[in-house]
């Protein structure tokens, strides 16, 4: 899937290339988060809307684990 623009990791600021396995994650109306999908099965549209833009397995997990220490707060 070509997409029309260039994702940052919204965590170590890491441009995405082809190759990336990329995740994307959401936050909901409850403010509960979630690691949703990778970027190959996701749509152009969920790629694009989503909150979270995610570099691979090691950035999800730093920003799953933040959206914890904040429930616990």
């Amino acid at each position: 899937m070509a997409l029309s623009k260039s994702f940052l990791c919204d965590v170590c600021g890491k441009t995405r290339g082809e190759a990336n396995k990329w995740f994307i994650a959401t936050v909901n109306r409850d403010e509960s988060t979630y690691i949703s999908q990778s970027f190959h099965s996701a749509t152009r549209e969920e790629i694009e809307s989503a909150d979270f833009h995610l570099c691979g397995a090691g950035c999800a997990s730093k920003k799953y684990s933040e959206f914890l220490d904040k429930a616990t707060q």
